[in-house]
């Protein structure tokens, strides 16, 4: 069986599924079906979508492409509502559905925000909402949920005004009780603060706590980057404090991240470690996140720009790199190896980083690492380090946004590592151990036991080249569905995807297995705080 027809039996299979789902369901059916799309299901194959039925030459995209919130089709089709059904909530940011719903004619008062209290237009002592449908009573002007859709009932400016209203008009009448479930709004965020900037108290310039004062100028640092191998204090001071300010001291001299500051002696039981930190008998100097976030345990969570350590150099800062750490999610100390953010605005996939490279751009790495937007490939030589750490095993975390419904899906796997470069960075992967999505299952096990391969270095000759993507592969097996993959769709392939969901976020991660999730350096949080903007962080 050829390629072309294996993918269209999946992408058939995947269709079905969805539409059963969605016959089930005992809400509205907002996947698309082909009784909706009826006219453009005529001339392709079974479980494609027909762009444009009145051109003599069929363009044809996966089914399951339709109503993605990416537009596919040259002429967009694919995100249009199908035979007697209407858009709405479109506007509504809110709203899980990144692109609006289509709905049945008629029920855009039963299933749309934007029009759920339309019918109240004609009662008294009602206010009609800014930009969309709905219209609501007095009482439920500024009580902290957003009923019209738009936020315009929670306007500040709406305070004076509601003081002369009698708000007591409408109470009781049940033609003015709330659906189930309003959207509640959070709290109005105060201004955030930068702490890296420090503050004068009685003239004198100092940090805040838990970061390190540079000498000669009015700057503050992370803890963890003093002896990093890096000057990130402009004056130098984060690096050579014990040559310039004790030199009397000599190999001694030391920093204690607990208080702060340089000493000249670790005092009993720490000890002094080959990086000039005190630490415990027997520690060693940070090699990755995991163990940034165990030894500095006061770093607030967040997204951080770290030094990793290359543990089989002979010099303490000999091949070190850069790596971006998340102390944010799921208890923090994840070491992210892959990252990708792809823009999407007004359903057109926009700016996103190529990931089609060759053999040595894989190996040593791609993309800006700097903060959570960016995208990069760590580098499998790095990975390789990483992984391969004695007595260290990694796990892998791999963490997805859905362009449909913005739906975060985490999985995780007992156990990742690769090998070197001379066996093709072969890689060994554990089982799936974790899905917060039932529908997202294990698409990486085929994967396992196979090298990576790239264009320019096909470890597998079956696959035509023009349909691979850099991966972990086979030699007598072929798949579409890697991260390393394009965005934008083409025939049968339906895009970035991991099984019947399209896929615009991903994070890579690995830690260690014996990250001390329970420990105070590493306090879980809510699963979806890795998006949210509420840490400070520095990069």
């Amino acid at each position: 069986m050829n390629i072309a027809w294996r993918f269209r039996i999946k992408i058939f299979l995947i269709s079905f599924i969805l539409i059963i789902i969605s016959r089930l369901s005992k809400e509205i059916n907002l996947i698309p079906t082909f009784e909706a799309y009826n006219d453009n299901m005529k001339r392709c194959t079974f479980g494609m979508f027909d762009c444009n039925p009145e051109l003599d030459i069929p363009i044809c995209i996966p089914f399951s492409n339709v109503r993605d919130c990416i537009k596919d089709c040259p002429n967009g089709e694919d995100e249009l509502c199908g035979k007697k059904q209407t858009s709405c909530d479109t506007s509504i940011n809110w709203d899980i559905y990144e692109c609006g719903k289509c709905i049945e004619e008629d029920k855009d008062e039963v299933y749309c925000i934007d029009s759920i209290y339309k019918r109240l237009c004609n009662e008294s002592s009602t206010i009609h909402c800014m930009t969309t449908n709905n219209c609501i009573p007095y009482q439920w002007l500024m009580d902290g949920y957003d009923d019209c859709g738009d936020g315009s009932d929670e306007d500040d400016r709406l305070k004076e005004i509601i003081l002369k209203m009698d708000l007591n008009a409408t109470v009781g009448s049940h033609i003015f009780k709330k659906k189930p479930n309003p959207k509640k709004l959070k709290e109005k965020e105060i201004e955030k603060i930068d702490i890296y900037k420090g503050f004068y108290q009685d003239g004198i310039f100092s940090c805040n706590e838990n970061l390190y004062k540079c000498v000669n100028v009015t700057e503050c640092i992370d803890i963890f980057r003093v002896l990093d191998g890096n000057e990130d204090c402009s004056d130098g001071s984060d690096e050579n404090y014990c040559k310039n300010f004790l030199p009397g001291c000599k190999e001694n001299c030391a920093f204690r991240s607990d208080h702060v500051k340089f000493v000249c002696q670790c005092q009993k039981p720490l000890l002094r470690m080959s990086n000039g930190v005190c630490g415990a008998n027997g520690s060693i100097p940070p090699i990755d996140c995991a163990d940034y976030r165990v030894f500095y345990q006061n770093t607030l969570p967040g997204i951080y720009k770290m030094s990793a350590r290359n543990w089989m150099a002979s010099n303490q800062h000999e091949n070190n790199f850069d790596v971006l750490c998340n102390f944010a999610f799921m208890g923090g100390g994840w070491t992210v190896i892959m990252q990708r953010n792809i823009n999407i605005n007004n359903s057109k996939i926009e700016n996103f980083l190529n990931f089609n490279r060759t053999w040595n751009q894989f190996a040593l790495g791609f993309g800006e690492i700097n903060n959570d937007n960016d995208e990069f490939w760590l580098g499998n030589d790095k990975i390789y380090l990483l992984t391969n750490r004695p007595g260290c095993q990694q796990e892998l975390g791999i963490l997805l946004e859905t362009t449909t419904t913005k739906e975060k899906i985490f999985l995780k796997y007992e156990s990742f590592q690769i090998k070197d470069e001379f066996n093709c960075y072969e890689l060994k992967l554990g089982p799936l151990i974790y899905t917060s999505n039932i529908f997202a299952y294990d698409i990486l096990a085929p994967s396992n036991g196979g090298k990576f391969s790239t264009y320019d270095k096909r470890i597998n000759k079956f696959c035509p080249p023009n349909s691979m993507n850099p991966w972990w592969s086979h030699s007598t097996s072929c798949s579409l569905d890697y991260l390393t993959g394009s965005p934008k769709s083409n025939m049968i392939y339906k895009g970035l995807s991991w099984g019947p969901y399209r896929i615009k976020k991903i994070k890579m991660m690995i830690r260690s297995k014996h990250y001390p999730l329970h420990s105070p350096t590493a306090v879980p949080l809510q699963f979806n705080s890795i998006y949210e903007d509420n840490f400070y962080s520095k990069v």
